[in-house]
């Protein structure tokens, strides 16, 4: 089971966005204290100011032809949701005292710039920019990773993805997970333009004989190698694996009713006139397969660690107690 890994990745992503595009300074306990409170988790206050800042790109990015202080208010009402939620997940860890060590901080800044592909320097002038000091930003990555880390210790435990859960996925989405494929000689008797009835007549005729001869024991790279007017003669006939439905419509068709090691023909094609030998006959993964497999995989894990995580929280939220001081962005 790779839903350990798995977190981990999702948790670097989160992570990567954060120095870039969600930090925004935090104001002094000062500040704070003038701030008007919009809820109250556990005795903690979480404050008009932080639900604002955490709602700006949600508020900014709305279109003008819209409702905008309704759609404000949602804005402000799913940021208080989000704020309350990690207040919820940031009281956990501290009752779990668990603790992330400087190792494991360096490592997710390592992480952080690689997915941004910033030098040391140009990563600190980033967070600098965004009115963060280097202590201040390693002190809220601490706190992201402790809190997935708990998600890890809660969620992953519960989150198995199995191989059927996969096959059935990927029925669901109509993808083939496995094809049809067969060795095959033929011998091609080729027909010329513009041929007429009598030479077409004579060419089956002659096709039907190197069939007969197939069938009567001659081995058949031999037949191959003097009858066939394809390519492949000079190596008897052999075409290789092929995949049902990559030949012409005949002989895809007569190649995957026929039995291992069964001869037939003649079978016409564009080409001309074709006996061909089923030398063996399997079944294997799609060429894609292993990739399909991967992404459902991974859509799979993701949906249900999001399933879980969103029932772990929902835990938390039944035992807190939450006090919302304005009645419109109650979430």
């Amino acid at each position: 089971m790779r839903s350990g890994k798995y977190l981990l990745n999702v948790c670097f992503v989160a992570l990567a966005l954060l120095p870039i595009h969600s930090v925004v300074a935090k104001e002094s306990r000062d500040e704070m204290l003038l701030d008007r409170v919009a809820a109250v988790v556990n005795g903690e206050v979480i404050t008009l100011s932080e639900v604002q800042a955490a709602a700006a790109h949600m508020i900014e990015g709305l279109p003008g032809d819209i409702d905008r202080q309704a759609a404000r208010i949602e804005a402000l009402t799913e940021a208080l949701g989000a704020l309350i939620d990690e207040r919820l997940l940031e009281q956990e860890t501290r009752a779990r005292q668990i603790h992330v060590t400087e190792a494991e901080i360096d490592r997710a800044i390592v992480e952080v710039r690689r997915q941004h592909g910033l030098t040391d320097s140009q990563f600190r002038q980033a967070i600098a920019a965004q009115g963060y000091s280097w202590e201040a930003y390693r002190q809220e990555l601490a706190g992201q990773l402790e809190r997935y880390k708990l998600l890890g210790a809660e969620v992953q435990a519960r989150v198995e993805i199995t191989d059927e859960d996969v096959r059935s996925h990927l029925a669901r989405q109509g993808a083939r997970r496995e094809v049809e494929e067969a060795r095959v000689r033929h011998i091609l008797v080729r027909i010329p333009e513009a041929a007429t009835e009598p030479e077409l007549e004579d060419l089956r005729r002659h096709a039907e004989s190197i069939f007969e001869r197939a069938v009567g024991g001659e081995d058949f790279g031999d037949l191959a190698r003097e009858e066939s007017e394809d390519g492949s003669a000079r190596t008897g006939g052999d075409l290789g694996w092929l995949q049902r439905g990559r030949m012409v419509k005949a002989l895809d068709e007569a190649v995957f009713e026929a039995e291992e090691g069964e001869i037939l023909g003649p079978v016409r094609s564009p080409s001309g006139f074709h006996v061909v030998q089923v030398s063996e006959r399997r079944t294997t993964r799609a060429e894609q397969d292993e990739m399909m497999e991967h992404r459902a995989r991974q859509t799979l894990m993701e949906e249900a660690l999001e399933s879980e995580t969103q029932r772990f929280i929902e835990g938390l939220r039944r035992r807190a107690v939450i006090e919302f001081k304005i009645p419109e962005i109650s979430s």
